[in-house]
């Protein structure tokens, strides 16, 4: 099975011990959750991954954030927040800076061009 482009967020969670309960939210984890929505993004937009493979990774990722003293309803927000922002960048790209894009993270998840 080929790795999908929002594993790379999940996997800073869990290279950074993030599967640690602990009273305050890690500083990085907002930031991976806003990287985790750019990513959901861009793999829709590059249609590289299915929905079902979108949801699933994106529950283990609230997961592990939520491990790391982060709220569900928090992630949520920000990741929805890293969404959309890369959703609308990637509507005002031309063709070929959108084609760029998905091979950036295609390459960012060491997929080499492959797809599903």
């Amino acid at each position: 099975m080929t790795r999908n482009v929002v594993s790379l967020a999940l996997s800073a969670l869990a290279a950074s011990g993030a599967t640690c309960a602990v009273a305050q939210v890690q500083p990085y984890v907002p930031q991976v959750a806003e990287m985790a929505g750019a990513m959901h993004a861009t793999a829709k937009v590059c249609q590289d991954y299915t929905d079902e493979q979108l949801r699933d990774l994106k529950q283990q990722q609230k997961t592990h954030a939520v491990a790391s003293g982060m709220a569900a309803q928090q992630f949520e927000t920000i990741f929805q927040a890293g969404y959309d922002k890369a959703r609308a960048r990637l509507g005002r790209a031309t063709p070929a800076e959108r084609d760029q894009a998905c091979k950036q993270a295609r390459a960012i998840a060491g997929m080499n061009g492959a797809g599903r």
